[in-house]
């Protein structure tokens, strides 16, 4: 166990640090990218290699939740909300082919959403107005709030006080008027001609059909998701461990090969895959045991606390929960970066008073260290060398002795 908790203390401290010097900016942006990469190589790696051991086999794309979705279809604008869902359709599908992902068989209920959707995709007239619809929504609440802009100019709030207004200026104001509602009349009159021409196309219709006859899909597709959607079957965790765990094991043997070797920069670069393969499998587990976590026993429990009036006392596990992750949170933040240690260091590098941390901007001596905010005497006399060393430093700088006597190679 002791050998494990050092290993993990040395992949952290290797994650930032090489030949005991820390990183670079420019380092870490290369750090990140390559992170980064990595990381969606992994995740598109795990949908295409065991996408087909789903519990649920089926696919709910996002544009049949949209188009699906009783509340985005709250606005009067019916054919401008379809117009946004087959954009979105038309975006997944490029997504899926760009990456690569597999062809995932689509539930059920959604099949006929889809085959609408690729209808009007596949009519350049049809698509190119609905994208048309979308351009000139935004074009028109772009002319919208610069002719409120040009109005404030014009019309001032009624008793307030302006200063002589230049006649120039307020006539090129008006002659601006003019033009946006110029500008905003042709947009509203193309616009409503695309919708004639819109509302009148077969595959339009097709789909204001759909959009009507929807609550016995809503019904049935929020239940059939509640059944399938986020399940994970054994024979899929397992071969998305299967997948991950070679990952794992080869950059944790790297990076023990690149520890004992001393090579630093490799021990850098393997520890940074090491944590980022860690991270899918780490997520795999973890929605693995939500799964399998007995959910109904504690709806049965808060059931049972609301048959008995006495949901108060839910309410303060709830409270407790929330007091102990901010306790756990800030323990950790607390010692891990923002800790006394490290601030002495930071406050020592940059002449700051090691106990207040007031900057100074000058280097102190033996005849002037005292700090002139807190009174807080910088240096003290190290107890081995017999020279001035930092107060609050847990090594003396010229003889390398940590506070407790101990020598600070052997410390390291």
């Amino acid at each position: 166990m002791s050998n494990f908790s050092s290993v993990i203390r040395r992949i952290r401290g290797s994650l930032s640090n090489v030949d005991d010097q820390p990183i670079s900016a420019a380092v870490w942006v290369i750090l990140i990218f390559l992170d980064f990469f990595v990381l969606v190589a992994i995740w598109i790696g795990l949908a295409n290699s065991t996408l087909h051991w789903s519990a649920s086999e089926m696919h709910y794309p996002g544009y049949c939740y949209e188009f699906a979705n009783k509340e985005y279809f709250q606005a009067p604008d019916e054919l401008g909300r379809i117009a946004e869902v087959v954009d979105l359709f038309a975006d997944e599908v490029a997504l899926d082919s760009a990456v690569g992902l597999p062809n995932a068989p689509i539930a059920t209920l959604c099949l006929p959403v889809r085959d609408g959707l690729q209808a009007v995709v596949a009519n350049d007239e049809v698509s190119a107005a609905l994208a048309d619809i979308i351009e000139l929504k935004g074009t028109k609440w772009a002319l919208n709030s610069e002719l409120d802009m040009v109005k404030d100019v014009l019309e001032p709030v009624s008793g307030e006080t302006l200063a002589p207004i230049d006649q120039t200026e307020t006539g090129e104001a008006q002659r601006r008027l003019v033009d946006l509602r110029q500008r905003l009349n042709a947009s509203l009159n193309r616009e409503a001609k695309l919708r004639d021409t819109l509302e009148a196309a077969p595959e339009i219709m097709v789909l204001m059909q759909l959009r009507s006859n929807l609550d016995d899909l809503r019904a049935a597709l929020d239940a059939d998701r509640r059944a399938n959607f986020g399940s994970l079957s054994p024979a899929q965790v397992f071969f998305e461990v299967l997948f991950l765990a070679p990952l794992v094991g080869l950059f944790l043997f790297w990076y023990l090969r690149a520890s004992a070797k001393g090579n630093s920069w490799q021990d850098l670069i393997a520890a940074h895959l090491l944590v980022v393969a860690c991270i899918p499998l780490a997520w795999t587990l973890g929605e693995f045991l939500l799964d399998v976590l007995p959910f109904d026993i504690l709806s049965a429990l808060i059931a049972l606390m609301a048959s008995l009036n006495i949901m108060a006392l839910w309410y303060y596990l709830v409270i407790g929960a929330a007091v102990l992750v901010a306790v756990l949170c800030i323990r950790f933040f607390q010692k891990h970066l923002f800790s006394r240690d490290k601030q002495i260091r930071k406050r020592i590098a940059n002449r700051q008073c090691q106990q207040c941390g007031y900057g100074f901007g000058y280097a102190l001596d033996d005849d002037n260290n005292v700090c002139p905010h807190c009174g807080f005497a910088q240096y003290r006399v190290c107890e081995e060398c017999q020279q001035p060393t930092f107060a609050l430093s847990a090594f003396c700088k010229a003889c390398g002795v940590s506070s407790a006597g101990r020598l600070a190679a052997g410390e390291r």
